[in-house]
């Protein structure tokens, strides 16, 4: 008997609430500790039904999970549930349970530590993983934001970048207005008045086609700036372009408007990439017409074409700004008569001409610079006199609209 008293001592002494009740519920045995924590006297617990300790939610979670789980393992660990104290406020506590026997009949136990600390530590650990997702949300927005304006700055590196070479162009057509387009107006002003004079002499033939020459320089002075000025203007917006196909249409007006076909083509499978195709067409045809004026006499003239995809600065005119992206790089290169590399800037200025006496206006290599930087990408040229010339061309692979 003595060791029975010293038991339900130690039971009642122990720092964690303890409850006993029957296969029917009843609570048979409540600790001191438990009743503290629950604000209960042991009399109004013993004899009730085990509910009276249970929240809502704890008691359907008993009858359904719980007292199985006893029932058929005969113990349970480490199960979070609420108890309700006298006056209705939630205890969190966390069970430990096992079949057992009281007075002789078989009975459960119940062990209940308080997880006050436990929860706070679960708040705290949901509200930094809250904290945690907003700011991976923050970053998000950063990044986008952060995304957006490099692609803004991008945008105006191009728009900076395209206003420079506009800049150089009406520069240069105001040169050609003041100088090259006055010295066909002025020579046909000359020749008339020594024609007019020649007329009664019987002389003027000469003089007359001379005027006709000038008429045809100053004719041809007005297309192709009509041309170069007009490039703009279109509404063509950018779309997937098969480099191949344009260059082989540039070969064939080639054949039919300058009645030259004494040439071969050798063509690599290009990438394709966007661009306005209207004006690449100019570009290819133009590039074309190029090397067939400054062909060699002495051999058969050979056009290559090579391409390929690299990665390129997509800044033009921001020196401390970077971000590679795709680019082609479309190679053009002949066995012509070539030029000094000392003029590999100068032959793309507006009707700049090496050779005095070759075909054209001097506006091709022009029109061709103006439809790159159009498409945000650069041209070059590289050549050895008598070895023939190479034309780089670098264009982004997807055009910023």
């Amino acid at each position: 008997m003595n060791d029975f008293s010293d038991a339900e001592k130690i039971l009642h002494a122990m720092p964690c609430g303890c409850i006993i009740f029957g296969d029917d519920g009843i609570i048979c045995f409540v600790n001191d500790t438990l009743c503290q924590l629950l604000d209960f006297k042991s009399e109004e617990l013993i004899q009730q039904k085990l509910g009276i300790i249970f929240t809502v939610s704890s008691q359907i979670f008993y009858q359904t999970q719980l007292y199985p789980l006893i029932r058929l393992k005969g113990k349970a660990d480490e199960i979070f549930l609420s108890l309700k104290m006298k006056q209705g406020t939630i205890l969190p506590v966390m069970l430990h349970g096992k079949t057992t026997f009281w007075n002789q009949k078989p009975a459960y136990i119940f062990i209940f530590t308080t997880v006050f600390e436990r929860q706070k530590h679960e708040d705290e650990l949901l509200r930094a993983k809250q904290e945690q997702q907003l700011a991976i949300q923050e970053n998000g927005v950063l990044i986008g934001l952060k995304t957006e304006l490099q692609l803004q700055h991008q945008i105006l590196d191009q728009q900076l970048s395209t206003l420079k070479q506009r800049n150089l162009e009406y520069i240069q057509l105001s040169k050609v207005l003041s100088h090259d387009m006055q010295e066909p107006i002025r020579k046909i002003d000359i020749f008339a008045g020594i024609l007019h004079g020649h007329i009664h002499e019987g002389k003027g033939e000469l003089t007359l086609q001379k005027i006709h020459k000038s008429v045809a320089r100053l004719r041809s002075l007005t297309s192709s700036l009509h041309q170069f000025v007009e490039l703009d203007l279109t509404d063509e917006g950018p779309s997937q372009i098969n480099p191949g196909e344009l260059i082989n249409e540039a070969s064939s007006r080639i054949k039919t408007e300058l009645q030259f076909a004494d040439f071969n083509l050798e063509m690599d499978t290009l990438p394709l990439f966007e661009g306005r195709a209207a004006q690449m067409e100019i570009l290819f045809f133009e590039l074309f017409k190029n090397a067939v004026q400054n062909r060699s006499l002495e051999e058969l003239l050979v056009i290559k074409v090579r391409g390929v995809l690299i990665e390129e600065n997509s800044f033009k005119s921001a020196n401390d700004k970077y971000r590679y992206t795709e680019h082609i790089r479309l190679e053009i290169s002949d066995n012509g008569i070539g030029f000094d590399n000392a003029y590999s800037a100068y032959i793309f200025e507006l009707f700049n001409k090496l050779h005095k006496n070759s075909e054209g206006s001097g506006l091709g290599l022009a029109l061709c610079k103006r439809v790159v930087s159009s498409h945000y990408g650069s041209i070059t040229a590289r050549s050895q006199e008598g070895k023939g010339t190479s034309i780089i061309i670098i264009l982004p692979v997807l055009q910023q609209v």
